[in-house]
C-alpha cells in the first residue's frame, strides 16, 4: 500500500471489495495530507498528542457537544428547510461563512464529504465538510473574520482539533491512512480481554474489528481522514436529530 502522505497512490476498492488496487491521489488528498502533516509536527512540537485510546475516549463528551455546536448554522444554510444542503446551498453559505478555499476545492469538499452520493449534504456529512475546510484552512493564512476563528465557534475548532488528533494517534505510520493493523495495536489499551500469555482476547479483537468496519467505509481496507471522521462522530454519540 502507498503511502499517500509521502506522494503515494490512495487505495481504492478492488471489484471484491477484499483487496486494494491504487488511483492517483486528488488535489484534495494531498492538501489534507500536508495539512494533517502540519497538524502532527505541531503537536509534537507542544507535546500534546494522544497517547492511549483511553486519552482519546476521554474526550468523547467534549467533541460530541462542540460538533452539535454547528446544528445551528446547518439549519441557517439549509435554506428550504429539507434537512439536508445541496451544492448550490454550500456555495452560497461557504461565502457568507468566508471559507478560505478556491470553488474548485470548495466543491470537491462537497463531493468528497457526501457519503451516500446524493448530491445531498445531512447534518453528519455537513460536519465532516466543515472539520475538512478547518483542517485545509489552517494550513494557510488566517483571516480574523473568517468563520473558524469566530469566538462562538471556539468549541466546535476544538472539536474539529479533537478529532484530527484522534485520527493522527491511530495513523501511526503516518500514512495519511489508517490500517487495521494501526487500530489493533492502538486500541489495546483500551481492551483489557486477554488470552494466556497476555494475547489479545476474542472479545477485544471482535471488538477492534467493529470498529475498523464502522470506520472503513468503501471497504477497502484502510480508512481516510474523512472515513474516520464520520465514523468518529457515532463514536462520540452525536445525534443526527440533535438539538443544541
Amino acid at each position: 500500500m502507498g503511502n499517500l502522505c509521502s506522494g503515494g497512490e490512495a487505495p481504492t476498492k478492488t471489484s471484491g471489495g477484499s483487496s486494494a488496487a491504487s488511483q492517483q491521489p486528488t488535489v484534495l488528498d494531498l492538501k489534507l495530507c500536508d495539512a494533517l502533516k502540519v497538524r502532527a509536527q505541531e503537536n509534537a512540537a507542544a507535546g500534546k498528542k494522544f497517547k492511549t485510546f483511553n486519552s482519546v475516549m476521554m474526550k468523547f463528551a467534549e467533541v460530541e457537544s462542540g460538533f452539535a455546536k454547528a446544528k445551528s448554522t446547518f439549519r441557517e444554510k439549509d435554506r428550504d428547510g429539507n434537512g439536508s444542503i445541496d451544492l448550490e446551498e454550500f456555495m452560497e453559505a461557504s461565502n457568507d461563512l468566508k471559507f478560505d478555499l478556491s470553488d474548485d476545492l470548495k466543491k470537491r469538499v462537497f463531493e468528497e464529504s457526501d457519503f451516500d452520493g446524493n448530491r445531498q449534504i445531512d447534518f453528519k456529512e455537513f460536519v465532516v465538510m466543515l472539520a475538512l475546510i478547518h483542517l485545509l484552512e489552517a494550513t494557510g493564512a488566517s483571516k480574523s473574520n473568517s468563520f473558524f476563528s469566530k469566538s462562538e465557534n471556539a468549541a466546535l475548532r476544538n472539536a474539529i482539533d479533537l478529532a484530527t488528533d484522534a485520527f493522527l494517534f491511530f495513523d501511526v505510520d503516518g500514512s495519511g491512512y489508517i490500517s487495521k493493523d494501526e487500530v489493533l495495536t492502538q486500541m489495546d489499551d483500551a481492551t483489557p480481554h486477554r488470552g494466556p500469555g497476555g494475547q489479545r482476547g476474542s472479545i477485544s479483537r471482535s471488538l477492534t474489528a467493529q470498529r475498523f468496519a464502522e470506520m472503513d467505509w468503501d471497504t477497502n481496507g484502510q480508512v481516510s481522514f474523512k472515513e474516520f471522521l464520520f465514523a468518529f462522530e457515532g463514536w462520540v454519540g452525536l445525534d443526527e436529530d440533535e438539538d443544541e
